[in-house]
């Protein structure tokens, strides 16, 4: 280590920042007190024709007037190549380390910084050990260098025609991305055998730090490709629901909310379809029921004045068979445009069961038959009352027109009513009781046109239950008559 000391060599100081002898780096000074060294740096030159500061870095970078205790006190002698006075009034210079010093004083004359210094030369080793020691400080740099994307590709070319090993370290060193503290370590030691484990140290770990993170985002990449997948999976599963249940709901004959379909092409292209679809069929629907109403009124104020006039004419048998037919037909038409509406329940009130029945026994055309009911008058339920109304009376038509005697009976369980309505009519043959709810179907030989039946009565009581959540079903039956049963829950 050499003694060889400097006096009031001009101080520039640096902020998060250490410059190592033997290399080029450019600087930008901003400090006043460092621009005045700069400018007394540039205007003397030393004996040997140098422009030469010494670059001493902050301890704390936030120090704005740094004394002695807030600088390290080993730093690097520097020439001044070139100064560039900036507009800002900030100075870019480029700059060229010498050597390691050591302050022995600073002193402030207010308008700028100087120091005593001590030079320091590391101590040396032996040639063999210098090569061996460089070769195995550039094979560990080239493996961090692959690793480390911010790290040129030639620069490990560059560094290979560096002889001396302490070159190299203080190389390498600046090319890291190190706290100052440690980059100050490796400037202040001189001891070069130590430098070289300390900077070897230093490497490996960010080798290893390297290895870790790779294998780290590429575990995050392949957990955020997975999490991706599975958003885009439930996206479509969403999507797909979302069309799914509107098509049932449509299928169902309820009305749906226009939407937007989501998702795949595929999923939108389907949803599209299906939108499509529900106008053309919603329009057609619309056209068949305005058809259907207009020709219904049409008919049936025909018939009314057909009624009318048969009142003004001598009774006869002939007149009754064709006041019954009149009967018939307006029945008929009664029926299909019943059977072409479409309902949705809108309203949900409290209705009491015993009165709703009564309601439908008296608007019946079927005044002389016997009816027994068995329904509480503290029976009550929530649910769409047209609906409801419109089942129980369709199923008391059905039974009123092939027997002589109608029972109703209402039954209250925890969940749901049991209403039942009973006739001592024919009943329905064992091979028919699946067809007995489709549309237009009849028994040949007791459901006629003689009765005045369509053959959608039936069917129409069997949509609407499913309207309000109810069930309707045909109940075996020891005796003659037919028994129907529908069970309707207590909430909606």
């Amino acid at each position: 280590m050499s003694t060889f000391q400097k006096a009031h060599i001009p101080v520039v100081t640096l902020k998060d920042m250490v410059v190592f002898p033997q290399g080029v780096q450019p600087l930008f000074i901003g400090t006043p007190k460092s621009i005045k060294a700069l400018n007394v740096a540039t205007s003397s030159e030393n004996s040997e024709g140098k422009k030469e500061v010494l670059l001493l870095a902050k301890r704390k970078s936030t120090k704005q007037n740094p004394q002695a205790k807030d600088l390290f006190e080993i730093g690097t002698v520097a020439t001044v190549l070139q100064l560039i006075r900036l507009p800002d009034e900030t100075v870019k210079i480029l700059v060229e380390g010498n050597s390691h010093a050591r302050v022995l004083k600073l002193s402030d004359n207010q308008e700028y910084l100087s120091a005593d210094i001590q030079l320091l030369e590391t101590i040396p080793l032996s040639a063999d050990l210098n090569r061996e020691l460089r070769k195995d400080l550039l094979d560990v740099f080239e493996v961090y260098a692959s690793k480390n994307k911010k790290i040129p590709s030639e620069l490990s070319g560059s560094l290979s025609g560096i002889d001396d090993l302490s070159r190299l370290i203080d190389t390498i060193a600046s090319q890291l991305s190190l706290t100052i503290q440690m980059k100050q370590r490796v400037l202040e030691t001189v001891d070069e055998k130590a430098r070289y484990d300390y900077l070897l140290a230093i490497l490996m770990e960010q080798v290893e730090l390297l290895s870790v993170d790779k294998k780290v985002r590429g575990r995050v990449k392949r957990q955020m490709e997975k999490r991706q997948k599975e958003y885009y999976l439930n996206e479509q599963m969403r999507a797909i629901q979302k069309l799914a249940m509107s098509a049932e709901e449509f299928g169902k004959g309820k009305e749906i909310k226009i939407f937007k379909p989501t998702g795949a092409m595929e999923i939108r292209q389907a949803g599209n379809a299906f939108l499509k679809m529900r106008r053309r069929i919603n329009n057609y629907m619309s056209q068949r029921t305005s058809f259907l109403a207009g020709i219904s009124h049409d008919l049936g104020t025909i018939i009314t004045r057909i009624k009318l006039r048969l009142e003004l004419v001598e009774k006869t048998e002939n007149i009754k068979q064709i006041k019954n037919d009149v009967e018939i037909m307006q029945n008929f038409l009664k029926e299909y445009l019943d059977f072409t509406e479409t309902v949705n329940v809108n309203k949900i009130e409290k209705i009491n069961l015993s009165l709703l029945i009564s309601e439908v026994i008296k608007s019946s055309n079927f005044k002389n038959k016997k009816i027994e009911v068995k329904c509480p008058k503290n029976y009550f339920i929530n649910t769409d009352k047209s609906c409801l109304y419109r089942i129980i009376f369709n199923l008391y038509e059905n039974a009123i027109k092939f027997g002589t005697l109608v029972k109703i009976k209402v039954i209250k369980e925890t969940n749901y009513y049991m209403i039942f309505i009973k006739d001592n009519g024919p009943g329905v043959p064992y091979q028919q009781r699946g067809k007995i709810f489709k549309p237009f179907f009849k028994i040949d030989d007791s459901r006629n046109l003689a009765k005045g039946g369509s053959g959608l009565g039936l069917s129409i009581a069997s949509e609407l239950s499913k309207k309000i959540k109810a069930k309707i079903s045909l109940r075996p039956n020891k005796s003659n008559g037919a028994i129907f049963l529908i069970r309707i829950p207590l909430k909606y």
